[in-house]
């Protein structure tokens, strides 16, 4: 699987990381959705947007990613509280 860095994503001088370019099939790998759902989501601003990485080529921010895992994650232990 091609992961890509692009030059704003390089680590700071002072010991940041870098936050990896994921393409769309390990976006689906990592939260089972199809990618028509996953458009769709995007389109409605209920996920996170893909950056353009050439003319024909996209990538998410993994950490954008992540996020939302963690933040479906809260919601659905939020709802299991409450019953």
């Amino acid at each position: 699987m091609k992961t890509y860095q692009t030059r704003s994503s390089m680590p700071e001088k002072l010991g940041g990381t870098p936050d990896r370019l994921i393409r769309l099939p390990e976006v689906v790998d990592r939260i089972g959705f199809k990618k028509s759902n996953i458009y769709r989501l995007i389109q409605e601003d209920k996920f996170p947007r893909p950056v353009k990485i050439g003319c024909r080529a996209s990538a998410w921010k993994e950490s954008e990613i992540q996020a939302w895992i963690n933040e479906c994650e809260a919601q659905s232990n939020r709802k299991g509280e409450k019953k």
